[in-house]
């Protein structure tokens, strides 16, 4: 757990504010995807499978970062595709600080890819699967 915290820790005061700020994150990130749902088109959706296919792709060679960028391009679609503004502002201003942990949270040694993604992996392909229900 202690490699957990320094690795989310990044720019925070305290690792119970980089905790508090990604329990915050997953928060407005369901919202948003609520949103995506009713919003979702076929384009979208086939948006959606690219950019989780090619996070895939970067996990299957062990392409941390790559996978870090797919993350981000991934929340970045499903926000446009929510079209909620308040919820999209409440993000921009956690983005700073979710960058920094998130990049430093992948990078933590010890923690080879497959471990590294798999719960982020199950995550997000059963978020894009309900949304593109």
């Amino acid at each position: 757990m202690s490699a957990f915290i320094a690795g989310v820790r990044g720019g925070f005061a305290a690792p119970e504010e980089a905790v508090e700020t990604l329990e915050a994150r997953a928060v407005l990130d369901g919202l948003a995807a609520r949103y995506a749902v009713r919003n979702v088109t076929d384009a979208d959706i086939a948006d959606l499978r690219v950019i989780v296919g090619e996070m895939e792709a970067r996990l299957a060679e062990g392409d941390l970062l790559g996978i870090s960028e797919g993350n981000a391009r991934l929340h970045s679609r499903l926000l446009q595709i929510a079209n909620n503004k308040t919820v999209a502002r409440l993000i921009e201003r956690l983005q700073a600080q979710h960058i920094r942990s998130q990049f430093r949270l992948i990078l933590v040694p010890g923690r080879p890819p497959a471990v590294a993604s798999a719960r982020s992996r199950s995550d997000h392909g059963t978020g894009v699967a309900w949304i593109m229900k």
